[in-house]
């Protein structure tokens, strides 16, 4: 493939790995293994998202099949399943952490991802968001900062 086609991959993997060190605390290091199951479906579950996005119509809503039609609908469902497993490991990591916490943990904004700002924010709210919402914020926020290199 040409130079522009490898630019333009090379600079969605780095938005990618840079979205998903800030959100999650993840590096997926996609930039040095771009052709790995989970970069290979990220970046077809975007694409999908961007011919969605220019449909005249919305086929996806077609009740059991809708989703599938396209081949989004596996590309979501494997996007969702990863996001799930990275919330639930970053769960159970701050229970363990809240158990040795100490007050200069709690001031240090550089260690803090979106993820542990939004519990922190929820903690102090004491406002729950169920896991499918904070999936979809990091989703949509993913979505947002990886797929515009992905386009053009």
């Amino acid at each position: 493939m040409g130079i522009l086609y490898t630019v333009k991959k090379d600079v969605g993997s780095a938005a990618a790995d840079s979205v998903a060190k800030i959100f999650v605390g993840v590096d997926l290091d996609f930039l040095h293994n771009p052709n790995s199951s989970l970069a290979v479906n990220i970046f077809r579950g975007f694409n999908g998202v961007w011919l969605r996005a220019i449909a005249p119509a919305q086929y996806w809503k077609i009740p059991y099949i809708g989703q599938d039609l396209d081949g989004f609908g596996k590309y979501y469902r494997y996007g969702q399943s990863k996001l799930n497993a990275f919330v639930e490991t970053f769960e159970v990591q701050r229970a363990a952490d809240q158990r040795k916490h100490t007050k200069e943990d709690e001031n240090d904004p550089k260690s803090k991802t979106f993820l542990a700002k939004l519990y922190d924010h929820m903690e102090r709210e004491k406002s729950r968001l169920t896991r499918e919402r904070v999936v979809g914020n990091i989703f949509t926020a993913f979505a947002a900062g990886t797929s515009l290199p992905v386009l053009f």
